[in-house]
């Protein structure tokens, strides 16, 4: 049976995503320099490593775990870049390799960022392999955040309070509405402006956790459901990807923490304090989010939720 990255599947949606392609395309070509050596971790399809010959990489060593290196070195060789490109089908983080690298390229973003933690051995990896004035591709990856309205999903929890096959699944309801998910979110969903959650220099970061407390600005009358986090990455000196509500859409969409079972009525002068948190576990990240919401002088409400 094929998991994840062995599906071709899962990459249809990487490389069918136009803002990220394009946006790694201009990155490697703005940097990498002809004779340049270049580490490409977690690899997939291969894209990336064979932009990065393109580009005038002399070497590129390909790390990634998965059984689809098979098929990245097939495409590498249909494109004529098997004499310049190393698969390593290994875990990046006890490889080593016979030489330091100039530019250390990762399409490392999940969903927020962080999902998917693969931050964690790309630290350690950054750390052995590349030269002290390498270059990380992205090169600062930013977390924002914004309150949100999101009225589809939450209709979504009517489902269970109606009998399925005349049974009683009301039970779900108030875990589903707890539960963070996924989704465009559309510029005029936002209720309050985005504001940053932290900032990852990828030169300078040191782990791949996240333990963050902001505060966020009703701007509007409305219903609030919650708060959505999404990344914009420089992925280069003025090649940016932004994903979030006012970009173009990208694969990834934006991640909603809910703050439960119930919409909350919010004014402009009203205001939430989001704290959240994100740990690696295996090949995801646990998160947990609590939501203070201050409406008025006699109201504060506290939610606090953990991701299953």
């Amino acid at each position: 049976m094929l998991h994840g990255y062995d599906q071709i599947g899962m990459h249809f949606r990487m490389l069918s995503d136009r803002m990220r392609m394009d946006t790694f395309q201009r990155a490697i070509s703005n940097v990498v320099k002809p004779g340049d050596v270049v580490c490409d971790f977690g690899t997939g399809s291969g894209v990336l490593a064979m932009l990065a010959c393109r580009a005038g990489a002399s070497k590129v060593y390909a790390i990634d775990r998965s059984n689809f290196i098979k098929t990245a070195a097939e495409l590498c060789k249909a494109n004529g870049f098997e004499d310049r490109i190393t698969f390593l089908k290994t875990d990046a983080r006890t490889v080593d390799l016979p030489e330091t690298v100039d530019v250390l390229i990762s399409e490392w973003l999940g969903n927020a960022a962080l999902e998917e933690n693969m931050l964690p051995p790309l630290i350690g990896l950054r750390d052995r392999v590349l030269k002290p004035a390498g270059i990380m591709l992205p090169g600062i990856v930013r977390i924002m955040a914004a309150p949100v309205r999101a009225s589809n999903r939450f209709e979504q929890i009517t489902f269970f309070s109606q009998p399925i096959c005349d049974l009683d699944f009301q039970g779900l309801a108030n875990p589903f509405a707890q539960e963070r998910f996924w989704a465009h979110i559309e510029p005029e969903e936002l209720i309050g402006e985005p504001q940053l959650v932290t900032e990852l220099d990828m030169r300078t970061v040191s782990n791949g956790s996240l333990a963050e407390t902001i505060t966020l600005k009703f701007a509007e009358q409305g219903l609030c459901h919650g708060v959505a986090l999404w990344f914009d990455a420089e992925v280069a000196p003025g090649v940016s990807l932004p994903t979030g509500p006012h970009a173009a859409r990208t694969h990834w969409r934006q991640v909603i923490f809910p703050i439960g079972p119930t919409a909350i009525e919010v004014s402009p002068g009203h205001h939430m304090e989001v704290k959240i948190s994100a740990h690696g576990a295996g090949s995801d990240v646990d998160w947990s989010w609590s939501i203070g919401v201050k409406t008025d002088i006699t109201q504060d409400l506290h939610y606090s939720f953990s991701s299953i």
